[in-house]
């Protein structure tokens, strides 16, 4: 790919790659709320818990909160890193000026 492709190419909106996030942590963590313990359960691995007492929309809930919370720092931290990359670019282009 070359410089001009890249430096051409439209940005990602902000609101697609925040949907986007939140469709990925919703996934990931109702698999691992209900897919997977429904898993356990058949397969007798896990015990079946009381009908009156389901830990999995807890278990979702936590899950979708601190794997999107993670995400956006990540997000974050890689765009803090991009910045001052950018940063320093600048300051190499303006030094040779």
């Amino acid at each position: 790919m070359h410089e001009e492709d890249v430096l051409q190419s439209p940005r990602p909106h902000t609101l697609t790659v925040l949907v986007l996030l939140v469709l990925a942590a919703l996934t990931i963590s109702y698999l691992a709320a209900y897919a997977l313990p429904d898993a356990l359960v058949a397969s007798q691995i896990m015990p079946p818990w009381r009908h009156d007492v389901d830990p999995r929309p807890h278990w979702m809930l936590m899950g979708f909160a601190s794997l999107f919370g993670s995400l956006m720092g990540i997000s974050g931290f890689v765009r803090f890193l991009s910045w001052r990359q950018l940063r320093r670019i600048d300051a190499t282009a303006d030094e040779g000026k």
